[in-house]
């Protein structure tokens, strides 16, 4: 059996209509800053790397951390008026 990775971004399923404030989510695992920025209705999109077929992860989302994110903190973004999505880089966490 061969194993082929394709690649798939993951993205927020939805937006809510209004304004919302992008919080900080740089430093956090990814399971964490998805749920903040679900939470501050903001758009997300991360582009993840292929982790380790060694050892698989208990939660893939937690098996990242963010490194950066396009939107600034605080940075107050209004839908529908003007769809903004903040992407986010993340890096495979070291799992013990």
């Amino acid at each position: 059996m061969n194993l082929v990775h394709v690649f798939q971004p993951l993205g927020s399923p939805g937006v809510a209509n209004g304004s919302h404030t992008v919080p900080r989510v740089v430093g956090l695992p990814l399971g964490v800053a998805i749920t903040r920025l679900d939470q501050s209705y903001v758009v997300w999109r991360v582009d993840a790397p292929p982790l380790s077929a060694r050892v698989p992860p208990p939660d893939v989302y937690d098996a990242y951390c963010v490194v950066s994110q396009s939107q600034s903190p605080g940075t107050v973004v209004s839908y529908p008026d003007k769809i903004v999505t903040v992407r986010l880089r993340v890096t495979p966490r070291p799992l013990f």
